[in-house]
């Protein structure tokens, strides 16, 4: 009888999460919520959970033993996300999925190989650019298309290929490679042609990073003494001396890293070392004003802007686990969204509008 019970309370419980992430989905401003992994400490696996930010409820989206699931990526409408499973018996591989956030029913995509990562949505939704492992030259980019297409090798060359970036328009891509020794940012059509490097070769570079109007490209490279934050005029990328072009944005002589640009464009959100622990600032390109979000001698970092831009969301140390904090600017104080029970990691805003 107990056995029994012990069923049903379980059924109910899933029941009313499940009804709880509908209503989370189907009825609350889509700016309003986010979408974080959290890492449950003992067991090590990572599930994915949905967030009404106003009202502090938080609900799991996924909850499955002993797989992974992480790496989310919200389409360009709010209405799906993309994300990585992954078993954790070592001879699973990683498989691309995709579910709407108010319901459990799940599409998985047919992998490229057995190590798929960082989906990514190209501007009009169609189609997903990912990075997977090729047995001869390393982690490469390849373009899935979600009507039923074959799957597209992007880029072949020895050395890692990573942190690829769409444009806004979705005609062309940036990604950081070693294919020539450093890290270099390059850029290629949408297709794989026309690829050329952005950057010089006797420095590190990484991070690109795309401004919403298109009008700028971010990255972080070690060129100065630690690691500076720079800028491409995107003006230059039909000129072939585009590193000619790059202006310095900060000068805070440390480590940066986790650049993301608020939705009109007129600030980069990063974290830096700069105070000697990670904290989050924020930067105008156009006007060089810095601003310092937060002020804490734990780990700050991986800040994301919310839809209208009125807030930043980050994650912290500040008390014992990592937690999702929310602030709604560089002065407020830094609210606790998420409860301490597990690491949580990679805030993602839905997009949409907030109230």
């Amino acid at each position: 009888m107990r056995l029994w019970l012990g069923v049903i309370a379980l059924f109910l419980a899933m029941t009313l999460l499940g009804l709880l992430a509908f209503g989370l989905g189907r009825l609350l401003p889509r700016g309003d919520q986010l979408l974080m992994e959290g890492e449950r400490i003992r067991i090590g696996t990572r599930d994915l959970l949905l967030a009404d930010v106003p009202h502090g409820l938080i609900v799991n989206l996924t909850r499955t033993p002993g797989v992974h699931e992480e790496h989310a990526a919200w389409s360009p409408d709010g209405t799906r996300f993309a994300f990585i499973r992954q078993a954790m018996e070592a001879a699973e591989p990683r498989q691309v999925c995709i579910r709407h956030p108010y319901d459990s029913i799940e599409t998985c995509l047919p992998g490229v190989a057995s190590w798929d990562d960082s989906p990514r949505w190209s501007p009009d939704g169609a189609s997903l650019l990912l990075v997977s492992l090729d047995p001869n030259y390393g982690s490469e980019l390849y373009h899935l298309p979600l009507d039923g297409g074959s799957v597209e090798p992007l880029t072949r060359a020895a050395g890692n290929d990573d942190q690829a970036v769409w444009s806004p328009d979705g005609g062309r891509i940036v990604f950081m490679s070693l294919r020539e020794g450093l890290r270099r940012i390059y850029l290629m059509d949408s297709d794989g042609g026309d690829l050329r490097a952005l950057t010089s070769p006797d420095s590190n570079a990484s991070n690109p990073t795309w401004s919403p109007d298109g009008r700028w490209i971010a990255y972080v490279t070690d060129r100065d003494i630690g690691e500076e934050i720079y800028l491409i005029d995107v003006n230059c990328l039909d000129d072939l001396d585009c590193d000619g072009a790059s202006s310095r944005l900060t000068h805070m002589q440390s480590l940066a890293s986790d650049l993301q640009w608020s939705p009109d464009s007129q600030w980069l959100a990063f974290a830096s070392l700069a105070s000697g622990d990670f904290e989050v600032y924020a930067m105008a390109p156009d006007s060089g004003a810095l601003q310092r979000w937060t002020h804490d001698p734990a780990t700050d970092e991986v800040p994301a802007w919310s839809p209208a831009g009125d807030k930043i969301a980050f994650v912290s140390s500040r008390e014992g686990p990592y937690n999702v904090y929310i602030q709604t600017g560089p002065d407020a104080p830094a609210t606790r969204l998420t409860d301490g029970s597990m690491n949580y990691w990679t805030p993602l805003w839905r997009p949409g509008p907030a109230h």
